[in-house]
């Protein structure tokens, strides 16, 4: 996944970028949600690797790869959905009723979902740092 970002520092073999909004890069779907119009738009910081001579104030491109993404992905739905499944399964074998097997699959969801997050968390910082793979040109406009 590539993405636009703005060099703001230097702290050595590392780059640190801003990158660029959001929206801009995906569209503007609006799949990305807020939970009240009061909150404020935040810059995301990321230290990225590069092999390209850049210096503060340059856009480039950054890449992640698409195998880190996917593994993260991945670990965040496949765990709460094998736990829905998994809750489901055993509540209906224990109890024969199909209400008490849907509150057992929601516990089974929630019971995954607290499983995932902490090893994606910790899948995110393994799977290596994007890096630079070009300057960005200006806009023309």
């Amino acid at each position: 996944m590539r993405q636009r970002a703005d060099v703001i520092g230097n702290p050595g073999v590392s780059i640190l970028v801003k990158l660029a909004d959001p929206g801009s890069s995906c569209g503007n779907c609006t799949g990305c949600i807020k939970f009240s119009g009061n909150e404020e738009e935040k810059d995301q910081l990321l230290e990225v690797a590069t092999t390209i001579p850049v210096k503060e104030g340059d856009s480039v491109i950054i890449e992640s790869t698409p195998k880190a993404l996917l593994q993260v992905v991945a670990i965040l739905y496949g765990i709460p959905f094998s736990g829905l499944v998994v809750g489901y399964l055993i509540t209906l074998y224990l109890s024969g009723s199909d209400p008490t097997a849907g509150l057992g699959a929601l516990f089974g969801l929630i019971i995954g979902g607290l499983i995932a997050r902490p090893i994606a968390r910790v899948l995110a910082t393994h799977v290596g740092k994007p890096t630079i793979v070009a300057k960005a040109c200006s806009d023309p406009y």
